[in-house]
């Protein structure tokens, strides 16, 4: 309803249309409130998610085993080029890591385990 009927009501001294116009105006208002909050939240968590991006960015060693994930036509041939060391086939391959490789690198490269 618009604040014209409001206001006809009002003179007319009309309680009860009064009352619904109000109460649905405050409903929609409410329903408005909500979805600014909501995007607010949303707003919030995609900053949040970009500064974690950002800090994760930090640790060159897991944005460079992402890159060589990516290029599949490199993997097998890397592998093959690195099959005798064992850290670079954990870093690549996480099933050859055993839980003893995986709380060893907790301890000391807490970043690693997150984007495992």
């Amino acid at each position: 309803m618009s604040q014209e009927e409001l206001e006809e009501y009002e003179a007319e001294g009309n309680v009860e249309e009064t009352k619904e116009v109000l109460k649905e105006q405050n409903e929609t208002q409410g329903y408005g409130i909500c979805l600014d909050i909501l995007n607010s939240l949303a707003s919030i968590a995609a900053v949040l998610a970009s500064k974690l991006s950002a800090f994760t960015n930090l640790v060159t060693d897991m944005k460079e085993v992402n890159e060589e994930l990516k290029c599949n036509e490199k993997i097998p041939k890397r592998i093959e080029e690195n099959s005798k060391d064992l850290n670079y086939l954990k870093m690549t391959l996480p099933a050859v890591a055993t839980n003893e490789d995986v709380r060893c690198e907790a301890e000391n490269y807490p970043l690693y385990t997150l984007f495992r």
